[in-house]
């Protein structure tokens, strides 16, 4: 888990310059966001993209869109990440149908969109950027499944609270609690 993902919680206004250093840095080759930038009412994590074609720039750092597929549960945005005559595609996997403190209502399109990114990455490449808004509860039951997934589909079994384990040696307090736990098995469960 050290270096296939980099979790992180959501980039705030003060942070994305940093941010999108590290995703430079780290030669990540996609981000995974599972928040909306509001829920509730509530801030949950800044617009850290641009909005259209137009680039943005975070320090050194040039951002922009160069396309964007919509379906009914996330948004995949190809984006170019520059950094003066160096550039590299970069794509944003956001996942809108998950709400804070909730597991998803619907299995199949959650194991849909895991399997989507990890079907598009590259052996190439650094870590896969997670966030939510804290880094923790969405985030770490996506990147669970994702190693369930990735281990069903090699053996005959997996070990759900072995994972979580494992990742809490990682990043503590990842996947917080009994409900996204068991979550976690009923899904493992029902797509085998």
């Amino acid at each position: 888990m050290d270096k296939e993902y980099a979790v992180v919680q959501g980039p705030l206004s003060t942070t994305r310059v940093d941010f999108w250093r590290m995703v430079w840095e780290h030669n990540a080759q996609a981000i995974v966001m599972l928040t909306k930038c509001e829920e509730n009412g509530q801030a949950k994590c800044d617009h850290y993209w641009p909005a259209n074609t137009e680039p943005m720039y975070y320090g050194y750092l040039k951002v922009q869109v160069i396309s964007q597929t919509t379906s009914d549960d996330w948004i995949v945005s190809r984006l170019m990440l520059s950094k003066g005559r160096q550039g590299r595609t970069i794509t944003h996997f956001h996942y809108t149908a998950w709400h804070e403190m909730e597991v998803p209502r619907n299995t199949q399109s959650i194991i849909a969109f895991v399997r989507l990114v990890r079907n598009s990455l590259e052996s190439r490449g650094g870590p896969l950027v997670v966030h939510c808004s804290t880094g923790c509860g969405r985030s770490g039951t996506f990147v669970a499944l994702d190693r369930l997934l990735q281990h069903i589909g090699k053996h005959d079994w997996c070990d759900v609270f072995g994972t979580v384990c494992d990742m809490r040696t990682h990043r503590c307090h990842m996947i917080w609690n009994q409900v996204s736990i068991a979550f976690q098995k009923q899904k493992i469960h029902m797509h085998t």
